[in-house]
């Protein structure tokens, strides 16, 4: 209940695909490279969560991530995958910041879809 960081590196790579991971709003910042080249499937963010740190989900090759409204900074190549990864959607809020960080990939990153919820 009281943990409020995700450290680096938190999660190894030889995991089988963790279908669903739901971070809670309690977590207030993903440290770097927190699940890079985890194999994830659906990824939820909740709201409360600040920070998403340089690398966090690089390599995971997500289905799909939810960022929550609460999200302030989102770090260098957070979401990059080495190859296109275009079963991936990232859902965004309207007029939050991860929208304003998305807006430079024109509805795409690295194959991935950017979908902006209301």
């Amino acid at each position: 209940d009281n943990v409020t960081t995700i450290g680096s590196a938190v999660i190894v790579t030889e995991l089988e695909n963790i279908d669903k991971l739901t971070i809670p709003g309690t977590v207030k910042k993903l440290e770097r490279s927190a699940f890079n080249e985890t194999p994830l499937g659906k990824v939820i963010i909740e709201e409360g969560v600040e920070e998403i740190g340089d690398y966090a989900f690089t390599d995971s090759y997500y289905t799909e991530i939810h960022i929550p409204q609460s999200v302030k900074y989102i770090g260098e190549f957070a979401f990059r995958c080495s190859e296109l990864n275009t079963d991936g959607k990232i859902y965004i809020k309207k007029g939050s910041y991860a929208e304003e960080y998305f807006s430079q990939y024109n509805g795409d990153y690295d194959g991935a879809k950017i979908i902006v919820q209301e």
